[in-house]
Formats: structure tokens, C-alpha cells, sequence
């Protein structure tokens, strides 16, 4: 791939998540009034669906679709509205690549506090040089000793902890957010639909601060989704 990317020929599917509405509505404005036509798609899931068809955001961007509400619980599970969000985008008609090029989605999970630090054009070429997803996987830390603080918090893989159903587990640290190629997000929301694609057991994680092991655990539950 050059190193003018593939603009032209891609589509960036911003998947906003949001309780009423979008934060810094003036930026995203400015922010996507630079995109060439036809290079992005607006997304916004809300808890407070009436709120956010009001917000300033929505007057802003018209072209937000605001997709129905699913229910969503901070902490238990927001990947119901991820996949509703995702479900509405895949579903949609993005139209066709230039010169006979292969249209290239990429769908990107944002936060309603997000803030865009570089241009249009610069985020399309960097996130279409490749085909492949984004995700953010903390490291594992050495020895289960986790001394660099993320948010406050000491990401880490959970290792060697025995789930309710007896069984030995380790827990992935990832962040949330994601950009997902379309066939990585076909497969994240047709497994999220599947039989058994819920959480059907706890486990049990040991709490750290400042790297040290706290006297407290927490429930947490295991999903059973991959991409």
C-alpha cells in the first residue's frame, strides 16, 4: 500500500456510545466537514434516545443515524449496544469503490467524551493502509506483579484463577474500543447472537493497587466471544 492510503476507496464507520448525547459537538462538526464525500458514516447509540435526537451533536451532524436503544449497564455489559451499533452499520448500504476498487470498511468504537486530534484525511489514510483490525491488548505482567497504572488502575491478565464452574482461566486485559474490519465485525456479532454467547459463569479476580495485592477480590463475568 502507498503511502496515499485508500482514500476513495474506504468508508470509516464511527460508532459513537453515549448516555445523551456527544461531547465537543462544534470539533466533530469541523472534524468531518473535511472528509471527502462518501468516506464516513455517523453512528450513535444512546441510553437517552429523545435526549441525544435533540442534542447538539445531532443538529450539528444531521447525518447521525441514532440508532434504536438496546438496553446497556456501565460495568456489566456494553457490548449489547456495540453490537447494535454494529448490527445497524454492516446492514447498511455504503455504496461502491471507485475504479472498481474493493470498498475497504473499517468500524470504529467511540466514546461520547472523544475528541478528534487529527484531520480527516490523516485518520483515513492511517486506519485504511491495512485491512487488518485495532485492538488494544494490555500487557501481561511479569511474574503477576503489575506496577505501571492505566486510569488510576493496574491493567493485567488475571492468570491461573478458577472460574465457578471449576475450570482454570486467564482473563484478557483489553480496552473497549476497537476498530474492526467488516469481516471481523460479522464475526464479532455473529457470535455475540449465537447460543451460549452470553456469560454463564463468574469468575473470581484478585484486586491489586500501586502493585500491591489487596486483601479483596472482584466477580467478574466471562463472556464467551472472539474474533
Amino acid at each position: 500500500e502507498d503511502e496515499r492510503g485508500r482514500e476513495g476507496a474506504a468508508v470509516l464507520h464511527f460508532l459513537f456510545l453515549a448516555i445523551d448525547g456527544v461531547a465537543h459537538a462544534d470539533i466533530w462538526a469541523a472534524f468531518f466537514a473535511s472528509a471527502p464525500e462518501g468516506a464516513y458514516r455517523i453512528w450513535l447509540h444512546c441510553r437517552e434516545r429523545d435526549v441525544c435526537l435533540g442534542s447538539d451533536f445531532v443538529r450539528r451532524l444531521p447525518q447521525t443515524i441514532v440508532v434504536p436503544t438496546v438496553p446497556a449497564s456501565y460495568c456489566k455489559d456494553l457490548v449489547t449496544p456495540e453490537i447494535q451499533l454494529l448490527g445497524q452499520a454492516l446492514a447498511s448500504k455504503t455504496g461502491s469503490a471507485l475504479d472498481g476498487d474493493e470498498l475497504m470498511e473499517k468500524f470504529l468504537l467511540v466514546s461520547d467524551s472523544s475528541l478528534p486530534l487529527k484531520p480527516f484525511n490523516y485518520v483515513l489514510r492511517e486506519l485504511t493502509r491495512s485491512e487488518q483490525s485495532d485492538l488494544c491488548i494490555y500487557p501481561l505482567c511479569p511474574k503477576g506483579e503489575c506496577t505501571v497504572p492505566h486510569n488510576g488502575s493496574l491493567n493485567f491478565w488475571a492468570k491461573g484463577v478458577q472460574t465457578t464452574s471449576g475450570e482454570i482461566a486467564s482473563l484478557v486485559m483489553s480496552s473497549q474500543f476497537f476498530v474492526l474490519n467488516r469481516r471481523e465485525a460479522e464475526k464479532f456479532t455473529d457470535t455475540w447472537g449465537a447460543p451460549g454467547a452470553r456469560p454463564v459463569e463468574t469468575i473470581r479476580v484478585q484486586k491489586w493497587r500501586g502493585g500491591r495485592k489487596l486483601n479483596a477480590t472482584s466477580t467478574q463475568p466471562v463472556w464467551n466471544v472472539s474474533i
